[in-house]
């Protein structure tokens, strides 16, 4: 009986784990939050009388491992899909400053069923050797390969429609030089 019991705590313990982790997920929070959140589980199950929150007291390492586990499902899932199902897509770049170093924000947009999907493949740091338009077209080719689980010639048949910004682009292409 004692062991039956244990299980349903640590069941109900794990479950409240995911569903904090994923909440911070979905809307951009970071690992503070997550461990707030658990916090408030521990201080409601203390209200009630009861113990069903996880008392290891390691949320932030936590928080950072179930990020990885899940971003591996996602990737393996992405892969999946745009290995079937996709025939069409957009991608856009744009470059992104944030105290000093630059990055890059690769986006990839398709529709399924309907409706507009949007996948951020990737903040990329920009090195100085991909700061001329064909380097960041490798380095393009690349993070859209495998972040989307596609061959080149799949990329290329795929891609429809590409939008970047004007420091990606030529000289000659950018009008104020």
């Amino acid at each position: 009986e004692w062991k039956a019991s244990n299980d349903k705590k640590n069941e109900i313990a794990a479950k409240r784990i995911i569903r904090n982790v994923l909440l911070c997920f979905k809307r951009s929070w970071g690992s503070e939050d997550f461990i707030a959140l658990n916090a408030k589980n521990f201080l409601d199950d203390k209200d009630l009388g009861i113990s069903y929150s996880a008392t290891k007291n390691d949320s932030r390492k936590e928080f950072f491992r179930l990020r990885r586990v899940i971003f591996d499902i996602l990737n393996k899932k992405t892969r999946h899909f745009f290995s079937e199902n996709i025939s069409n897509i957009a991608v856009t770049l744009d470059k992104v400053t944030v105290h000093r170093p630059s990055f890059t924000v690769i986006m990839t947009y398709f529709f399924n069923k309907g409706k507009i999907h949007i996948i951020l493949n990737k903040l990329h740091k920009l090195r100085t050797d991909e700061y001329s338009s064909e380097d960041t077209a490798t380095m393009l080719i690349e993070v859209l390969c495998e972040t989307l689980g596609v061959s080149k010639t799949k990329l290329s048949k795929i891609l429809k429609h590409l939008i970047y910004d004007g420091v990606y682009g030529d000289k000659e292409e950018r009008l104020l030089g």
